[in-house]
């Protein structure tokens, strides 16, 4: 998939496109809905097909709904569109000045005349403008004026829950990781790097990568059964997400121990997918009786996996 950040990096004429436009977080079911029928729609209308998208999230710049908890950063969001099948993204800054432009000189000036579109796919929520324009009647008018025609695609349901991002974010923030998985149609998953802890696993004989994640929305705290995906290789894991009770320490934390591996793995990106939870986070008495949990926590795990 060819990545073009900014509307004004865009080289060359584009041949007659359908455009998909989201923030698309999460690359959830609802998402691959609005994707299956770009890429359809594209190969019967011989159109080319383009995903525009927005980095950051439209609410955290315009500061709406008490912040966002991204399910996943843009790199892993681009990763996963490619899976999909989509041979071209345009990642437009969104910033407090581009959200003060109108929906029709943003259709006119960047999906016309810089993108060549003759198709606009978007969902039944997604809003145009500093007017927030999102009506199908509206967006077809403006449509008929520039030459375009415009396919709503309606939101998919699992078992009666309408599938969305922040439905996704609060699952995975109570912990309800089975039915955010089924949402979003893979694991839940956290993809972050490896950075320098405290090295307190080295202590007690179990060495462990801490995560910086690249995105915000993480399941509660407790010992979870993971895989990890270093590379193209993926390894059976146990994970910890907490503040360590049995130091004293305050941080919250998401420390992995990956069977297998024996390589330095700092300034590497780690994609950590969990399978279920094993146990709840508790303070332990020292640093022995904190070993022989971790030891049955890995013979659980290892045996679940």
């Amino acid at each position: 998939m060819k990545t073009v950040y900014g509307f004004k990096n865009l080289k060359g004429k584009i041949e007659p496109s359908i455009v998909a436009v989201g923030v698309f977080d999460g690359v959830h079911t609802g998402h691959k809905k609005i994707i299956t029928h770009l890429l359809k729609e594209a190969k019967a209308d011989k159109l080319k097909p383009i995903v525009v998208t927005f980095d950051p999230h439209p609410a955290k710049v315009l500061q709406l709904r008490g912040g966002v908890s991204m399910l996943s950063s843009l790199r892993h969001r681009l990763k996963l569109l490619e899976g999909l099948g989509v041979e071209l993204c345009v990642v437009i800054n969104f910033n407090r000045n581009f959200s003060t432009k109108d929906a029709e000189s943003f259709f006119k000036n960047i999906l016309v005349k810089k993108l060549n579109m003759k198709k606009l796919v978007i969902g039944d929520k997604f809003s145009f403008g500093s007017e927030q324009l999102k009506s199908k009647t509206e967006l077809k008018k403006v449509g008929d004026s520039l030459g375009f025609c415009v396919k709503v695609i309606k939101p998919k349901q699992y078992r009666g829950i309408t599938i969305s991002s922040s439905t996704i974010r609060h699952l995975i923030e109570a912990g309800k990781l089975n039915t955010a998985s089924k949402l979003l149609d893979r694991p839940v998953s956290v993809l972050g790097t490896v950075i320098h802890g405290r090295k307190r696993g080295r202590i007690i004989g179990f060495k462990t990568a801490n995560i910086d994640p690249h995105h915000e929305a993480i399941p509660p705290s407790g010992v979870y059964a993971v895989y990890s995906k270093v590379g193209r290789v993926t390894y059976k894991s146990v994970l910890n997400i907490g503040r360590r009770p049995t130091f004293n320490e305050k941080d919250p934390s998401i420390e992995v121990h990956i069977f297998g591996i024996n390589k330095n793995l700092y300034n590497k990106d780690v994609e950590v997918s969990f399978l279920k939870k094993i146990r709840p986070e508790k303070r332990f008495k020292n640093e022995d009786t904190l070993r022989a949990q971790i030891i049955k926590d890995s013979t659980a795990v290892k045996k679940l996996l």
